[in-house]
């Protein structure tokens, strides 16, 4: 099994972490903005390939590698939820995040506006939300939001002052190994 993607990005290092965990052997094949353009039809990463399946998203990254594991994907609606308010908030960032490096900025941009004040209310709204208390393992929505907010932080897009149930969830994955090996300021040679 390939999984094609960058050391950097939050929804690769989801699936690095969840094959990580469910035990599944993969290689890692480290592919950049033209790679992806060339070799997958959304132009992202992460995509996989196995002799079975070629899936272009995280999201059926996740749910496939669950399934071979035999594992459930999401235990209840709420922890969906929260994948998807993260995924939402994680696509805002990205597009802030590399539009900035072009000169674009909330600034000067309605459009980043809208989504800089997007990611500032969801960022609040999951803090303030009962799926950000961790309790016992982390849910797949909070790997998710684990792995956002640690590229949020990386990326230096947000701060975590005053939302103390986020830094629970990252303070919560930090003990996990698969976490810390997937951390972003690792470089290959420090993996």
């Amino acid at each position: 099994m390939k999984l094609y993607g960058s050391y950097t990005s939050p929804f690769v290092r989801h699936c690095r972490i969840a094959l990580t965990h469910l035990g599944i052997p993969y290689e890692l094949v480290e592919t950049d903005h033209q790679a992806s353009k060339e070799q997958s039809p959304t132009h992202k990463v992460p995509f996989l390939e196995d002799e079975h399946h070629r899936l272009t998203d995280s999201v059926s990254i996740l749910k496939y590698a669950k399934g071979l594991a035999k594992e459930a994907f999401f235990n209840d609606i709420d922890d969906f939820d929260l994948f998807l308010q993260v995924n939402t908030a994680m696509d805002a960032t990205v597009n802030v995040f590399l539009l900035s490096k072009e000169g674009v900025t909330p600034e000067n941009s309605q459009y980043l506006k809208r989504q800089q004040s997007r990611i500032d209310t969801i960022l609040q709204n999951l803090n303030d939300s009962k799926q950000a208390v961790v309790d016992g393992a982390l849910t797949d929505g909070q790997w998710r939001l684990a792995c956002y907010l640690s590229w949020g932080l990386f990326r230096e897009r947000f701060s975590l002052d005053g939302l103390d149930n986020l830094q629970g969830v990252l303070d919560a994955a930090q003990q996990d190994d698969a976490f810390n090996r997937t951390d972003p300021t690792l470089t290959p040679n420090d993996i």
